[in-house]
């Protein structure tokens, strides 16, 4: 299943480093979700499902790259386009997956960058689409706070916006339309504890969360924020 991915891959410009960053992020998933599905306590097929989904999350990322030189969803969203590539265009049959997981595999990717999921009847996708958007900001939080992969996240001299603090403060998710300044980018991702769905993932979360804190350039305008994420933490017996 990797070498095929790999193989779509490599029609893109694997010498950019932005491709490689995402191609790297996407086999980090697969083993995230494969790690958390198990200590979860998910049925081997939901454990290969949550692998199948990790790995193949962000297949729109690099199309949409392609085009637009960004990965900005304001564009083009990645996760419609990754959809489109692998259930529209069928490049989901070189993966050698059954049929019958198709239509599952595709909700839960189009649920995975979605501000706050909606509420699910099925438990299957229900289950599978809160762990991939758990994995998938665990290791978000990894390639800002760990590898400092995107400099300009780590804010600059600008003001946090007041609705933006508010929102944090009230244990409320924050969504991209309201960032105003470089500062906002940064503060938005104290939001994503807030769309962490299981317990057992917070952790890890935390812990990268807390290396990007550290590599902020302004972090005093930030330590509000990392307060409230603590007291959270607190409320939820980590």
């Amino acid at each position: 299943m990797v070498d095929i991915f790999k193989e779509y891959v490599d029609n893109f410009n694997l010498d950019d480093e932005r491709i490689l960053q995402k191609y790297n992020h996407s086999l980090r998933v697969m083993s995230l979700s494969e790690k958390y599905a198990n200590i979860l306590g998910f049925s081997k097929e939901d454990i290969y499902l949550a692998k199948v989904i990790g790995l193949l999350h962000d297949f729109g990322r690099f199309e949409q790259f392609k085009r637009y030189d960004s990965y900005s969803d304001i564009n083009i969203d990645h996760a419609k386009l990754g959809a489109k590539l692998l259930f529209k265009d069928n490049y989901i049959e070189k993966f050698n997956i059954d049929k019958k997981y198709y239509s599952l595999i595709e909700k839960v990717i189009l649920n995975h960058n979605i501000l706050e999921l909606p509420n699910i009847t099925d438990e299957k996708e229900s289950r599978l689409s809160k762990l991939l958007r758990d994995v998938d900001k665990i290791d978000i939080m990894y390639s800002l706070g760990v590898l400092n992969e995107l400099s300009f996240f780590t804010g600059d001299n600008s003001n946090i916006s007041e609705v933006i603090i508010n929102h944090i403060k009230n244990y409320e998710r924050v969504g991209k339309k309201e960032m105003k300044t470089t500062n906002d980018h940064a503060a938005i991702k104290f939001g994503f504890i807030y769309d962490i769905n299981y317990k057992e993932c917070l952790k890890e979360f935390f812990d990268y969360l807390t290396s990007y804190y550290n590599l902020l350039k302004d972090k005093e305008k930030f330590k509000i924020l990392l307060d409230y994420n603590m007291k959270y933490m607190k409320e939820r017996g980590i």
